[in-house]
């Protein structure tokens, strides 16, 4: 790479990759950041639900209306640009991360890949896309346990037979959205990367990352001690998943449930070793 290109390190998911470890520990590495060239922008669009450390959101715009208005998320997406190209005027190399751009960045409402194929034509920067991939039932696991676990929503109660039956609408052909990712980005420009925490450098995701983006991972970077996201067991999903059911469940309710779940599966022995699925359906 030439001396006076810059990289826009575009990081897209997929969902269930410990993404949102990632966008806190950028968004806390900043000054470090900075004294190596990269930058992680922090941008003044809200969007419902969605937290600012996800700051490659604006090119999806805001899924949570029922039309899309498509002016206005264009409108954003000029805007983030615009401040982007400033970024590159201090910075050679500019983060962005949504893990939704994996899942929706090709649907016919989302402008997400050709708004990013007009900024490619304008030779400004290259890109560089970054991608983690767990193994397909794990994923479909993940994805139902978060479900499961969230509470309140119609899908909350379903089994995980129902879950098999009626996939999540989630894009597991790995092969064929790199393909069509490929087509704007270019194959030599993807980094995939297999999300397998002992693969991981000191089994951290944040190592790994500094790793795709072209650093060496080192003390000085902040990671902070939180169990956000903690996976309920086997079990307490279960339990959960009828205790969504209950007729007179309300909010109180499934946070006291949820957060007493959460207890038991940090300090539960069950270690991975029982599977809603045998060998042969996997």
């Amino acid at each position: 790479m030439g001396k006076h290109e810059k990289t826009l390190y575009l990081h897209i998911g997929t969902p269930k990759t410990a993404t949102t470890a990632i966008q806190h520990f950028c968004m806390d590495n900043q000054e470090a950041f900075h004294s190596i060239g990269y930058h992680y922008p922090m941008f003044e669009f809200e969007y419902p639900n969605v937290g600012i450390w996800r700051n490659g959101h604006f090119l999806l715009g805001d899924m949570s209306r029922a039309k899309r208005d498509s002016a206005a998320d264009e409108k954003v997406c000029q805007e983030a640009f615009g401040q982007i190209q400033k970024a590159f005027e201090v910075y050679d190399h500019v983060i962005l991360s949504d893990e939704g751009i994996w899942n929706h960045g090709f649907k016919s409402s989302c402008k997400c890949w050709e708004q990013m194929q007009k900024e490619l034509e304008k030779n400004l920067f290259n890109v560089k896309v970054i991608v983690y991939l767990r193994r397909q039932d794990e994923f479909v696991y993940s994805w139902w346990n978060q479900i499961v676990k969230a509470g309140f929503r119609k899908t909350s109660v379903i089994t995980w037979e129902e879950m098999v039956r009626r996939l999540p609408v989630v894009q597991l052909d790995y092969y064929g959205i790199l393909e069509r990712i490929a087509g704007i980005a270019g194959k030599e420009n993807i980094i995939v990367r297999r999300f397998d925490r002992n693969r991981f450098p000191g089994q951290m995701i944040q190592a790994d990352f500094i790793q795709a983006v072209g650093l060496e991972f080192s003390e000085e970077y902040q990671i902070r001690e939180e169990a956000s996201n903690v996976s309920l067991t086997k079990n307490c999903s279960e339990i959960k998943r009828i205790l969504n059911g209950l007729p007179e469940l309300d909010q109180k309710g499934n946070d006291f449930f949820r957060t007493q779940l959460r207890e038991f599966s940090l300090r539960s022995g069950e270690a991975g070793n029982c599977s809603m699925m045998s060998e042969q359906e996997l």
